[in-house]
């Protein structure tokens, strides 16, 4: 059985990007436009990874991660955000991990792909994905190696043009 993952982003080119690629590793990806849409949905009681963009979620996003830790307590959560001050927040609200922006593609599919496939008693270490490294003024390659094919106009939302 394919493992779940749920996608949450108001950014919809954000949202495309990880989408697309998970697809391409052969999860089964839903998405949601907001933190509130992802606890509506059904599908969170059967999901085995959250990938939320906090940038732009209500002030008490934090305390909504906590919620959905009850909803799932198996759920693996990953954070991702401009905001390093939020790791110490999101530590107690049961996150697994958090992604600075920019965002490090490869090592956010990497820990993705640590994470849901680590047995339940092994899990509790948090981690962090430091923030992508890449000139974007100079490298139009992102870190999967392909050719950008980001417009200049979202260059600086979150991910790696």
């Amino acid at each position: 059985m394919r493992k779940a993952i749920l996608v949450v982003s108001s950014i919809p080119l954000l949202r495309e990007v990880l989408c697309e690629e998970l697809e391409r590793q052969d999860y089964s990806v839903a998405w949601a436009t907001d933190i509130q849409a992802a606890i509506r949905t059904t599908s969170l009681r059967r999901t085995d990874l959250l990938l939320i963009d906090l940038d732009g979620q209500p002030a008490d996003g934090v305390r909504i991660l906590s919620q959905i830790a009850v909803i799932n307590p198996e759920l693996q959560m990953v954070v991702l955000t401009r905001h390093a001050e939020l790791q110490t927040a999101v530590l107690c609200s049961g996150v697994a991990a958090v992604a600075e922006k920019p965002i490090d593609l490869r090592g956010l599919f990497r820990l993705t792909h640590e994470l849901i496939t680590q047995e339940p008693k092994d899990r509790g270490r948090f981690r962090v994905v430091p923030q992508s490294t890449v000139d974007h003024q100079d490298n139009r390659q992102n870190r999967l190696g392909e050719p950008s094919s980001c417009p200049t106009e979202y260059r600086g939302w979150g991910i790696n043009e």
